[in-house]
């Protein structure tokens, strides 16, 4: 599973259950679902699926935040450092980025199970209309600093 599929799942630090941080430009699929009149009985059923969702991420992300403050503490070390001392943690790192995009993917897609075709519908309208409005903003105002 690549970056980009784990930028179309994440929206903050969870796949719908956090605040969302960004415009459609990181991917991020919540701020589709304001735009698509769920039912109350649909906004219960997505928050149990985020809930469920954030108790699977949220001991993920702390084994990958852990694992980063291992990978500085050893390039911090004193003395000679060479690449086979950072690959165990390298493929810890890995390993477990797979397993918060698996998350990601098994949230979302319990998530999309709720929605009607209609809404699912509607969604692919507004974020066409949403990725639209991000390239005219490109084009007024060029590409954001650091972006190609």
């Amino acid at each position: 599973m690549g970056a980009a599929l784990a930028g179309v799942l994440a929206v903050g630090g969870v796949a719908l259950a956090q605040p969302h941080h960004g415009g459609p430009e990181q991917g991020g699929i919540g701020f589709l679902l304001h735009g698509v009149s769920l039912t109350d009985a649909q906004k219960t059923q997505i928050h149990q699926i985020e809930k469920a969702g954030w108790t699977t991420l949220k001991p993920l992300m702390q084994q990958e935040r852990t694992l980063r403050e291992q990978e500085v503490s050893q390039f911090l070390a004193a003395g000679a450092v060479t690449a086979d001392q950072f690959s165990s943690i390298k493929a810890q790192e890995e390993s477990v980025r797979t397993q918060i995009e698996a998350a990601h993917l098994n949230t979302m897609l319990q998530v999309r199970g709720v929605l009607t075709a209609d809404q699912i519908s509607k969604a692919a309208t507004l974020h066409a209309q949403m990725e639209q409005l991000h390239e005219q903003e490109h084009a007024l105002l060029g590409a954001p600093e650091g972006v190609e």
